[in-house]
């Protein structure tokens, strides 16, 4: 019997890739123009959730938020829609900050059983970044194993993109194994995640 339900299994697999795509690509950095002009379902890095939330709806989220180390906060901006670009949205930040800056926006599709569709649709996001930012080289990873999955069946492919600024944005497909997929109701799925410098620091620290 599991201890999860639906919406705390879809977060924390949310979570796992979330973390996992930056683990992976703490590396060297490009020249780009700022993170501010990208931007997910109208959300930028560097906005105040304010600006997208009310503050009543922020907290009622933070009701199930999860932690992201001591100092920031993972929420659901919104789960399940149907009528955005992205199944599941997520929002990082830090609650003891009043303006709320966001520091992290995800955006999710899901492919139940379709790793080729998601990695056709990562192609087209890549492209779509190549298109904002200026001189920008991509750091591509592919067949990657998951940590999380002691197996090695679990992989995931990623392009990421450095700033000049330390922010980041990165575009991946996580496929999961069998295994994972039937016991925990989870679904292969398409990532965009962009990250602030300070918090692409600040997960630098704290998983190395």
């Amino acid at each position: 019997m599991t201890l999860l339900g639906r919406s705390e299994k879809v977060s924390v697999m949310r979570v796992l890739i979330a973390v996992l795509v930056l683990i992976f690509s703490l590396q060297s950095w490009t020249k780009a123009d700022d993170i501010s002009d990208f931007e997910i379902e109208g959300i930028s890095i560097g906005d105040s959730l304010l600006d997208h939330m009310s503050l009543n709806e922020i907290k009622e989220k933070e009701k199930n938020h999860t932690k992201m180390g001591k100092k920031f906060i993972m929420i659901f901006y919104y789960q399940g829609s149907t009528s955005k670009l992205y199944n599941d949205v997520q929002v990082v930040y830090d609650p003891n900050d009043n303006n709320y800056i966001i520091h992290q926006v995800s955006g999710f599709l899901d492919y139940k059983n379709n790793i080729q569709d998601c990695l056709k649709k990562k192609n087209e996001i890549k492209k779509e970044i190549s298109g904002v930012f200026n001189n920008l080289d991509t750091k591509d990873k592919k067949n990657l194993s998951h940590p999380y999955d002691k197996s090695g069946e679990t992989k995931y492919w990623s392009t990421d993109f450095y700033l000049d600024s330390g922010a980041m944005i990165n575009v991946g497909c996580m496929d999961w194994s069998s295994k994972f997929e039937e016991e925990n109701n989870w679904l292969d799925s398409l990532d965009v995640n962009i990250s602030s410098s300070d918090y692409v620091k600040y997960l630098g620290v704290l998983y190395n």
